[in-house]
């Protein structure tokens, strides 16, 4: 089972324009995910030539708090926001920032990038194979007001500590402790003033 070149010279220039604009990226996070043909069939409908791009973003407001949710696919897991990059032209930072605004009515600005990722979505009932590109943006929080739940949120919040690590994807772990650390030190250096 593979992806088409052309789903894996899309991956490459999103690489290197994210690349070129933000400078050095992140390692790249790669997992295959082996799904439901029901789904695949979902997202092959989705999907450009075996290829869909995605974008997010890690969402921090004025006092430090991370914007995370729970959605109805993943229920029991907090995630940041995020999805599909409309295909008619939408850049990775547009689709963040729609993906926020629709998912839980905060609006935000993109300022870099904290997790560039590629999934490999598979299926025992079909021999193709999904490569889906996506990045979460690191964004700062502008303005707007909750929104949710709606039809694909159950719940959104601000964290100012994290939720439990076991209940955050795997891929987001490092990220949110990131911010943790982040967050820890700058309560210390604010402390010591």
């Amino acid at each position: 089972m593979s992806h088409t070149p052309h789903a894996e010279r899309e991956a490459t220039w999103l690489t290197d324009r994210l690349c070129a604009d933000y400078g050095d990226l992140p390692d790249v996070y790669e997992e295959t995910l082996a799904i439901s043909g029901a789904r695949f069939d979902g997202f092959w409908d989705y999907a450009e030539d075996a290829f869909v791009s995605v974008a997010g973003a890690r969402v921090v407001d004025e006092a430090g708090r991370l914007l995370m949710l729970r959605d109805r696919d993943d229920p029991n897991d907090w995630t940041f926001p995020g999805g599909g990059v409309e295909p008619d032209d939408e850049s990775l930072e547009a689709a963040a920032v729609r993906e926020v605004r629709e998912e839980t009515g905060i609006e935000c600005e993109p300022t870099g990038v904290c997790l560039p990722y590629r999934f490999y979505y598979t299926t025992d009932t079909r021999d193709e194979t999904i490569l889906a590109f996506g990045v979460f943006f690191d964004a700062i929080a502008t303005g707007g007001a909750f929104s949710t739940p709606n039809d694909e949120v159950l719940e959104a919040r601000w964290f100012e500590t994290p939720p439990p690590l076991d209940t955050i994807p795997v891929m987001l772990r490092p990220t949110v402790e990131a911010w943790e650390s982040a967050q820890a030190g700058e309560r210390t250096d604010a402390e010591a003033k």
